[in-house]
């Protein structure tokens, strides 16, 4: 029985000290990827928060508007107009329910019909000079080609999966 050595809890020494284990003291994670995964977290939620724009009628909603020059700022992108109207007006729903609209946003149903109100906006903007009201903004943006949704989509399988070959890799050297 002399033969072999103390055990652990023989010898006075507590029982977790020892030989370590590959796998169970590692190095904790760096600050810099704990970041970036809160960062890609907040940009995927970004993507999801609700607008407090309603999607309106062309015609005749969007166009009695333009016409009664109730249009502050306008942008447009290809066919899809987005805005602010300088008094909030009721909309009806397709479900019926009434809504209350100060943003809104709507498409012309062909880039044919954009010309057309970009002229009535002007002609709006310069009355709204001679009588000292805010004239109309209108801004023009370059169709996209793909929005921030579309490039956390195809970049975040990357990062999954570079990050998972680098923790095998790590795992794998054990540290």
């Amino acid at each position: 029985m002399a033969d072999h050595p103390p055990r652990p809890e023989d010898s006075g020494w507590p029982s977790d000290i020892g030989p370590v284990k590959p796998g169970i003291w590692q190095r904790p994670t760096p600050p810099w990827l704990w970041l970036l995964t809160m960062g890609l977290l907040a940009l995927i939620f970004w993507q999801f928060v609700p607008k407090n724009e309603v999607q309106v009628l062309y015609h005749p909603w969007f166009m009695e508007q333009v016409e009664n020059d109730n249009i502050k700022s306008i942008s447009f992108q290809s066919n899809e107009f987005r805005g602010e109207l300088r008094r909030p007006q009721p909309y009806r729903t397709a479900t019926g329910a009434s809504t209350l609209v100060k943003r809104f946003y709507t498409y012309a149903p062909s880039e044919d019909l954009i010309q057309p109100v970009v002229e009535r906006l002007q002609e709006h903007a310069r009355d709204a000079r001679k009588t000292n009201v805010d004239p109309v903004r209108i801004e023009g943006s370059p169709p996209s080609t793909a929005n921030g949704l579309a490039w956390v989509m195809i970049l975040m399988p990357t990062f999954l999966i570079a990050a998972f070959i680098w923790l095998m890799m790590r795992r794998a050297r054990g540290g």
